[in-house]
């Protein structure tokens, strides 16, 4: 039974070409189908039949929603439903993909209400053997506790992803792009800034918050400017809640490191993959924090660059000697992003007058009908002349054919009648044109001056 009592001893055991392959697995998917996979024990040779209660696993997850009840009971037909593919090469070399079924077995409720005793049970498919049990070199290890928190399925995707890099000793990572967003089945409609905003800063703040990994990445453009790849690089995770591969629960009193300054928590994990504490913290002691972050973007650009450094530890620690150290790619890049924050600045700044002045052009016309109204309510055979003479007018696109109020509603037509009335009684409009001329004019400026 799934319970806060015994989380800490789940283990997720699954070959890489499973982490790879899992297509259109919702967020309560991913969560049933990893505890289930957490229940398997390395020394089965078979699998076992297991049970979950429905309010434990809402427990589990700190998830409270009728609804959910009636997803959870479902869920066990849709397991049925999702069949792994997994490509492979024959002893030909031959292309092929071979399919595999997830569920052999489910027991769920059948009827309309469920209480909170109802169970599900979930028994995975013999097939899966390869991919669970028996395994090869090939597979992921991590504690079922660190996915506990993950708010989306794409960010539980994510970790598992990089967590099946990190955990065969990988910590830098480039993924292709298009492969990356096959692996977390992400729309074809998602353009970078999209996958950046819905996916890789949130995943970077849960990951930080409640698994035992943090990463950063950076985007790599190929010819043409156009973003190819993703480099990612894996650290361990020092502030985070979690539970280690043994079991342990590693908190702030008994992780790795304890209250570290926010430069510590935030230039460190940068280069974890290269630099061992003790050799970070001592530059922390020789050198300022500027020299220190100075030197670590200098040595990044230049691995982005595809600059081959032997030794990254030993340059990074050369070059946070360097009083002063001119890096001409982040100081080019300052530049585009500097050209970028003020264009942008222009855009807003440029909308924000444009809503101003069509605001100004609506409250004049409102108060305009205001004048007009009370100007045919004192003399009333005035509206009947006015309206005579702009059908006299020969630029008002006057139509025979068409009634009054059909011309009336035509723009070229109704601005030629107001025309007529504005100039017929123009001291009644002076005040109200000056008013409006001025804040028209002043917005007008500063729209030429963008």
């Amino acid at each position: 039974m799934a319970t806060k009592k015994n989380i800490k001893n789940y283990t997720v055991v699954q070959a890489n070409d499973l982490i790879r392959n899992k297509k259109d697995f919702s967020l309560w998917e991913l969560r049933v189908f990893a505890l289930l996979a957490s229940h398997v024990k390395k020394e089965d040779d078979d699998f076992q039949t297991y049970r979950f209660r429905i309010k434990d696993l809402l427990d589990l997850f700190e998830t409270r929603s009728n609804n959910l009840y009636d997803e959870l009971k479902n869920i066990p037909e849709k397991l049925h439903a999702k069949i792994i593919k997994i490509p492979y090469q024959d002893s030909k070399g031959k292309k092929r993909v071979r399919r595999y079924n997830l569920i052999s077995m489910s027991d769920v409720p059948n009827e309309e209400n469920i209480d909170e005793g109802e169970f599900i049970e979930l028994r995975f498919d013999k097939d899966l053997k390869p991919l669970m049990l028996k395994l090869g070199e090939h597979f992921t290890v991590y504690k079922f506790y660190n996915i506990l928190k993950l708010r989306s399925p794409y960010i539980f995707q994510l970790y598992e992803l990089l967590k099946s890099e990190e955990y065969k000793g990988g910590k830098s990572i480039d993924i292709d792009l298009k492969e990356f967003m096959q692996i977390l089945q992400i729309p074809p409609s998602y353009k970078f800034g999209n996958i950046k905003q819905r996916i890789l800063s949130p995943a970077q703040k849960q990951f930080k918050k409640h698994t035992d990994i943090v990463f950063d990445y950076t985007a790599v453009k190929g010819r043409g400017g156009k973003i190819v790849k993703l480099r990612f690089r894996i650290a361990k995770n020092f502030k985070a809640t979690y539970i280690d591969l043994e079991g342990g629960v590693k908190d702030k009193e008994e992780g790795i490191v304890q209250e570290e300054s926010e430069f510590f928590s935030v230039y460190y994990p940068k280069v974890s993959h290269w630099i061992e504490v003790s050799v970070f913290k001592k530059m922390m002691e020789d050198y300022s924090e500027t020299q220190i972050s100075r030197a670590i973007t200098y040595t990044l650009n230049r691995l982005e660059k595809g600059e081959d450094i032997q030794n990254v530890a030993g340059y990074i620690v050369a070059m946070a000697r360097q009083k002063t150290l001119f890096d001409p790619i982040e100081n080019e890049k300052n530049k585009v992003s500097a050209k970028k924050e003020k264009q942008e600045q222009a855009d807003r700044r440029r909308r924000e007058l444009e809503v101003q002045k069509k605001q100004l052009h609506q409250e004049l016309r409102q108060k305009e009908d205001a004048i007009i109204a009370a100007i045919f309510i004192e003399m009333p055979e005035k509206e009947e002349e006015i309206l005579q003479l702009t059908k006299q007018n020969r630029f008002s696109h006057y139509k025979a054919e068409l009634s009054d109020t059909e011309n009336l509603t035509d723009p070229i037509f109704n601005a030629a009648y107001r025309n007529i009335i504005k100039k017929s009684f123009a001291t009644r409009f002076k005040t109200l044109d000056k008013q409006y001329k001025s804040k028209l004019k002043s917005i007008q400026t500063a729209l030429n001056l963008l």
